[in-house]
């Protein structure tokens, strides 16, 4: 009876071990599985953070490199900075000299068409010289002094003519003449080719040979790099004739 009841004791102490060990070792299991997916979690991080850290690197080197071409830029714009700098200064000296030149070819225009007015003048004074000469030598002394005034007055005729001697002029030459006529301001070189169709050149030869020819244009600065011509009112008149 007893050797029962000891036995039965003995059996379920060995059925609570078993379940106490067989419940352990499952929940051993399910740890190692649960081990077993954090180590796999966790690799898997350590790639991804291995990836970073090969990214953080390339990402530095990119921003060093972009720090140096930073600064090479920068360098490059200080220069191009100071060409532009001397660039204005040379463009300024250049504009300086332009208008020099410009004011220098004008006086010599004038000059020139001074001299064309004197060389007429003297050989109409030549002949009035020549007929004085002519008359001493016959003994007029007096008739010819007293036809000193006429001769002179010959001299400065073309002077005051008021009327545009028009077959003087070529086509071309009526044509800017008649467009500085209708002009309210100065217009340039270039608003003038543009109008007749030619070359600046051209309008330049054009203007010198109206000049030449006793017209009297005039200029005016219209702009930084630019010159307008325009006729005064007197030389209008003379080419209207009225």
């Amino acid at each position: 009876m007893f050797d029962f009841l000891r036995k039965k004791v003995v059996d379920n102490r060995f059925n609570k071990l078993d379940n106490s060990l067989t419940f352990t070792f499952s929940n051993i299991k399910n740890d190692i599985d649960t081990i077993k997916k954090w180590v796999i979690h966790l690799n898997k991080k350590s790639e991804e953070i291995d990836q970073y850290k090969q990214h953080l690197t390339l990402t530095k080197e990119d921003v060093k490199n972009l720090n140096l071409w930073i600064t090479y830029l920068e360098g490059r714009h200080n220069d191009l900075h100071s060409y532009v700098l001397d660039l204005h200064k040379n463009d300024k000296e250049l504009f300086e000299r332009v208008q020099k030149l410009e004011e220098i070819k004008e006086k010599h225009e004038k000059i020139i068409l001074n001299a064309s007015e004197l060389v007429k003048n003297s050989s109409f004074a030549g002949q009035g010289q020549l007929g004085t000469l002519q008359g001493t030598s016959k003994g007029q002394v007096e008739d010819k002094s007293l036809e000193k005034t006429p001769q002179e007055t010959k001299v400065k005729t073309p002077k005051k003519l008021s009327i545009l001697d028009k077959e003087a002029f070529t086509g071309a030459e009526m044509e800017i003449l008649d467009i500085l006529y209708s002009s309210d301001r100065p217009i340039s070189y270039d608003k003038i080719s543009k109008i007749v169709g030619k070359k600046e050149k051209s309008i330049r030869n054009l203007i010198y040979e109206i000049r030449r020819k006793g017209i009297d244009i005039l200029t005016k600065p219209i702009g930084i790099r630019q010159k307008g011509f325009y006729l005064p009112q007197e030389e209008k008149i003379k080419v209207s004739g009225r």
